[in-house]
């Protein structure tokens, strides 16, 4: 009789619980959220940090030794127009910046 009475509890606790598939909570889903929108930041400033140490290493570092190697290598006629671009690009970003 006892044996009986267990297989019926069992059975209907099997009906109602879901093992192991339960719903998040709302602290969970909460701090899942403020951990993507951590990480999405993180990821955010990781790729503007890669694109500024580029740009910093490609005009500041590599633009001017192409140039100097141009002129010392004697092709100033492709060497000048390139001074003249940039120093132009140059001033009107200075302008623009200060308007």
């Amino acid at each position: 009789m006892v044996l009986n009475s267990y297989i019926l509890i069992t059975s209907t606790d099997r009906q109602t619980k879901t093992y192991g598939k339960e719903e998040p909570d709302m602290f969970t889903m909460f701090i899942l959220f403020f951990a993507f929108a951590f990480c999405g930041r993180l990821i955010g400033f990781a790729f503007k940090a890669t694109w500024n140490i580029a740009k910093f290493f490609l005009f500041v570092v590599f633009l001017p030794a192409i140039l100097v190697m141009t002129v010392l290598g004697g092709i100033i006629s492709i060497a000048w127009p390139i001074f003249v671009i940039v120093g132009i690009a140059l001033i009107i970003k200075k302008c623009v910046n200060y308007a």
